[in-house]
Formats: structure tokens, sequence, C-alpha cells
């Protein structure tokens, strides 16, 4: 289906009852990638959810529209949350890029979200150097073909051409899934169903103005921030700087995985996100309290 926002029509899926409680799930990629891998994973909240997922703006196959920027993707945001939900607060779901832009949303509309969950979500623009720190610790063993060049592109200036992103992305693929063969990482990279837009890619880079910390402890939602144990790009030592600013959120780290660790341990994530939602009635209205054992602080498991 396709949901109409001012200037441009957002591919999406939809499941659940539409009187169900609202949960909208943001995949990862900046101008790359799309909602399906998301939303064959989080579908399976509908028993319990009106479960939304989108290609955002100049993802997939939604077309970039008349501008684009992390302040448009949020007003997207809203404006799905909206049609989807009405004006009940909704749960929402980001992961990497999605995540940043779910932050956004929920520090900029502090009462349209009852419940946040980031998987794999930095806090600010310092991620960038601490990435490519790992890169340099890890790249001979996980990423022996990536140059320091191509992991400048591929988190901040861009790439000139789609051919030259998935050279990248082949060369860069043990890094986010550390252990892939080579062929695995051959046929990701030439997967026809995995698509850059160029231009979106280089616009939605944020740059030096990300960076949410200082409005962190405002945080009116229930936060559950996940990270895989090997991840390069937000690794488990970013629970103690988020529970630091936020020590009411639950960090959940995922043992043996890497950047996505929804895709590589499913089953653990989607228990551990269960957990977290917690249900008053079957009218959908969510409590102000966690379940008596949700623990608060960093857990690994």
């Amino acid at each position: 289906m396709f949901i109409r926002i001012r200037d441009i029509e957002l591919f999406a899926s939809v499941e659940g009852d539409e009187n169900s409680p609202l949960m909208i799930c943001l995949h990862g990629g900046r101008g790359t990638e799309n909602h399906v891998g998301e939303f064959e994973i989080f579908r399976r909240f509908s028993d319990r959810f009106r479960v939304v997922a989108y290609d955002q703006r100049g993802c997939g196959k939604s077309p970039l529209g008349e501008d684009i920027s992390s302040e448009i993707m949020v007003a997207d945001l809203e404006e799905v949350r909206l049609q989807m939900g009405g004006d009940r607060p909704a749960v929402i779901i980001g992961f990497s890029y999605g995540g940043m832009i779910a932050m956004l949303h929920a520090l900029h509309y502090p009462d349209a979200v009852s419940h946040l969950i980031t998987i794999g979500s930095p806090l600010s623009h310092e991620f960038e150097e601490l990435a490519l720190a790992e890169f340099d610790r890890r790249h001979s063993i996980d990423a022996p073909a990536a140059s320091r060049t191509m992991i400048e592109r591929q988190l901040r200036h861009g790439f000139e051409s789609e051919l030259q992103w998935r050279i990248v992305k082949f060369a860069m693929r043990g890094l986010y899934r550390p252990g892939i063969s080579p062929n695995e990482a051959l046929a990701s990279a030439l997967d026809p169903a995995s698509t850059i837009n160029i231009e979106a890619h280089k616009r939605l880079w944020m740059g030096s103005s990300y960076d949410i910390r200082p409005q962190l402890g405002e945080l009116k939602s229930k936060l559950l921030a996940i990270s895989g144990e090997l991840d390069w790009l937000v690794p488990p030592s970013n629970a103690d700087e988020l529970l630091a600013i936020q020590p009411s959120a639950r960090y959940l780290v995922v043992p043996g995985v890497g950047h996505p660790a929804h895709h590589a341990a499913r089953d653990i994530v989607l228990h551990e996100i269960r957990d977290f939602l917690v249900f008053v009635s079957n009218r959908g209205k969510f409590s102000g309290t966690h379940v008596q054992h949700f623990e608060f602080g960093r857990r690994e498991i």
C-alpha cells in the first residue's frame, strides 16, 4: 500500500487490527535499503499491535520528493503516526539511521511516543570517529578489502554511483556481519532488492548537527536500546553514556552479533521487546509502570 503525506506517497506494509495500538518500524540506511526486512521481523507483534513499516523518503519505492532532510523525515514519521493510529501514542522501533530519526521524533513530539526502541542507533555524531577507530582495529580480519576512504564515504560524504556503493558494501560486509563468507558478502552486495538513492544518501548526512545527548534526559517515552556485542558502529560501550543521561532506560547487549542484531538474533530481540511492552487493557492502552521482572540498566544475555 501507499501512504500519502504532503508531496509524496510512502510505500508501506501494514498488519494487525486497526483498533490495536500502533507500532511503527523504521528501517536503517541513509537513502538505502527498504522496510521489507524490518516488517518481516516485527510483524510478529501484529497479534497485539497494528504494525506499520514503510520505505522512508528517498529509500526503496518511496520517492525523494521536493526536498529531503532529517527534519523532513521526522515530520514524515509524525504524519504516518497520525494517519495510521490517530492521536494515540505509538510504539516506535528504529534500526540504525531509522533509530536516529525515531529519537529525534520522540524528542520533538514528546506525547506521540509511549515506547521507543532503538537498535544500533548512536546518540551523536561522535560515533563516526569511534567507528573509524573500530575499523582500524578490525579491518584486517573483518574487512581486509576496505579502506578508510570507503568507510568515510559510507559514514559521511556519500557515493558517486551505485556501482561504487555496491563495491564498498561488499568490502565492508564483514564489519556488519562478523564471520560472513565472501560468497555471502558478494550475494548481499549484488542483491537487486537492496538499492541506494545517491542524492538522498548525501543529503541525509547530519554531520556535527546530530547530537541528542543534551535533550535525552527530557525524553518522556520509555526507552529500550539494543546493541550487538560486535557492533562496530554502536558498540556496547554506548550503554554507559546512554544510561548516565537516561538512567531509567534499559540497554540490551546481544552476544555474538554485529550491527543488525534483530536480524542475527531475531528470537532473542523479539522476546526482549515483548517483555518491554506492557498492556493494561484490550483497548491497547499502556500502563505507566514496567513489568515486575523488568530491570533497569544494562543487561547482557
